[in-house]
């Protein structure tokens, strides 16, 4: 018993470990295309996609499956049994029977709109709770290192120089933007780079999935009547 309590205890402390370890992150972008790469414990787990995707068939492969194609005939199509007709008393067609459990537990489980759920969720502060764990999680996990290069352009002087106040006010010290006040054009890269610790994010998550708000909601969202109304949530 002592060995597998320490096992356990092993684990969870490996587990703990890897969670408070840093993802480090870092994406590229512009007008081809873009690449983003994460890494884990000091780059020995690292994993990156590029989009859009390569595309490369051999043509001998090609020409194998057109040969292949050509040379199968098409297997027949399995024929799918007819479900019978249902008749009155006076060779009518009628519909099936359908049971009353089954139409009282529809109108249970009958599920609310888009616009009831929003209402709902506004009410008894869901909305709230998710806007700041958003906050929480724009601030944990924002750039360390971000930079905007190329050229850019609207066509008019003065709109291009309210964009190029705008970029400046919201991102000092990363725009390396070559601004061309007369012409139009957009050939921007975006690079960035930056760090989460899944341990954090885990705890935000849990948070909100926790909260009363929150569990009430998706109570209601399923079709299920909330023990509590949202006035006194």
């Amino acid at each position: 018993m002592t060995a597998v309590l320490g096992a356990a205890a092993v684990l969870v402390l490996l587990l703990l470990a890897v969670l408070l370890c840093p993802v480090r992150y870092r994406c590229r972008a512009d007008r081809q295309g873009g690449m983003a790469e994460v890494s884990l414990l000091g780059g020995l787990y690292r994993k990156r996609m590029i989009w859009p995707e390569p595309e490369e068939v051999p043509a001998a492969e090609t020409e194998e499956e057109n040969a292949s194609d050509e040379s199968e005939p098409e297997a027949p199509q399995p024929v799918k049994a007819e479900t019978p007709l249902l008749l009155d008393g006076e060779g009518h067609p009628a519909e099936a029977p359908l049971p009353a459990e089954t139409e009282a537990q529809d109108e249970e489980t009958k599920k609310p709109g888009a616009l009831a759920v929003l209402s709902f969720a506004w009410d008894n502060g869901t909305i709230g709770i998710v806007l700041r764990a958003a906050g929480k999680l724009y601030r944990h996990s924002r750039p360390k290192k971000l930079r905007l290069s190329g050229r850019a352009g609207l066509g008019d002087p003065m709109q291009t120089g309210v964009l190029a106040g705008l970029l400046y006010a919201a991102l000092p010290g990363a725009s390396d933007i070559t601004w061309d006040y007369t012409g139009r054009c957009f050939d921007v890269t975006a690079e960035a780079e930056g760090r989460v610790v899944p341990l954090y994010i885990l705890y935000i998550f849990g948070g909100v999935l926790a909260s009363g708000p929150v569990r009430r909601t998706r109570a209601y969202l399923k079709g299920r009547s909330p023990q509590i109304s949202p006035e006194t949530a």
